[in-house]
């Protein structure tokens, strides 16, 4: 709060808290605090005493842009700190670091709509709908897979003095049993504002997915192993056959395809993400969409959730 009030700006939101506290919030890292262990942030500060001090990680960021302002070495330095150490960034990856599997916002721009409607469709076709604040009957939050990998979720912290003797971890909250997922989206946000950034988040049409490839190239490989990111982002040739064969069988006399029904024939095939394959396949050159059209309302939602892509036209390269 005090740093807040000296850096930053002095001008107070009530009695207690600075206009800029959400700044510092997330600086320090993990703490005693009485008899419960405490993470507040991801640890560019850490305490000492009763004094916060620049962590060795917080120094060479700092360090590594007063060098280079413009640069990508801070970038990516900060980068591999939210994925050691932020555990709801952590987990936000890990789903997008499975084989088809993308984000989808409510309109076709990054971030469009409304970030609570946005959904990641997952590998075993559950829908999580990771900046949904409150627990919903038919999505979950971010709140469901951190809980159930809590543990590979702390990163790096687990090998902090104060939890180096446990070998599993819950997360709660200071006040209730369940942790707050207040300000998720915004929390979340900033990092994949990173991570895009840098080339590591790609998206088109309001579909985001993540480049491992470039993931590997910008973060290192003890990353990769983590998340099990692999150098090749292709989707493997069979997806691509399968697309082709698909396409033959369902075009129409004009050249055209129902995108939904090539989507629902490719679920029928064991694809989960139908339209992630495809961005990614255009992505990779492998494809190209040379046509699209609005259709009827009888033909379902078009491509990449774009009713201007009811009809399309794909050739496979």
């Amino acid at each position: 709060m005090d740093f807040g009030r000296l850096f930053i700006t002095e001008r107070m939101t009530d009695p207690k808290h600075s206009a800029a506290e959400m700044i510092t919030r997330n600086l320090p890292g993990i703490e005693q605090m009485g008899e419960n262990i405490v993470l507040k942030g991801v640890g560019l500060l850490e305490r000492r005493g009763k004094e916060y001090r620049l962590s060795n990680e917080g120094k060479a960021i700092a360090d590594a842009y007063k060098s280079d302002p413009q640069g990508m070495d801070w970038v990516k330095q900060l980068a591999t700190l939210l994925l050691t150490k932020e555990p709801r960034t952590r987990i936000l990856i890990k789903m997008l670091s499975s084989h088809g599997t993308s984000l989808q916002f409510e309109r076709e721009s990054w971030f469009g709509g409304s970030t609570q409607k946005a959904k990641i469709q997952c590998q075993d076709g559950t829908v999580v709908a990771p900046f949904l604040t409150k627990d919903g009957a038919e999505t979950a939050t971010i709140r469901v897979p951190i809980e159930e990998s809590a543990w590979w979720a702390l990163g790096e912290w687990r090998s902090h003095k104060l939890i180096s003797d446990a070998s599993d971890c819950k997360f709660r909250g200071r006040i209730n049993e369940k942790f707050s997922l207040n300000g998720i989206g915004t929390a979340l946000r900033s990092s994949c504002e990173v991570f895009a950034h840098l080339g590591i988040l790609k998206q088109s049409d309001g579909l985001c997915w993540l480049d491992q490839k470039n993931a590997i190239e910008c973060l290192g490989t003890d990353l990769a192993e983590d998340f099990g990111w692999v150098s090749s982002n292709e989707p493997p040739m069979d997806v691509l056959a399968l697309i082709k064969e698909v396409i033959g069988a369902i075009r129409s006399d004009t050249g055209h395809i129902v995108a939904s029904e090539l989507r629902e024939a490719l679920k029928k095939y064991g694809v989960k993400n139908p339209d992630a394959e495809i961005a990614r396949l255009e992505e990779f050159g492998q494809l190209i969409i040379d046509a699209a059209d609005y259709g009827q309302s009888r033909h379902g939602q078009g491509l990449y959730g774009d009713s201007r892509k009811q009809l399309i036209k794909i050739r496979v390269l």
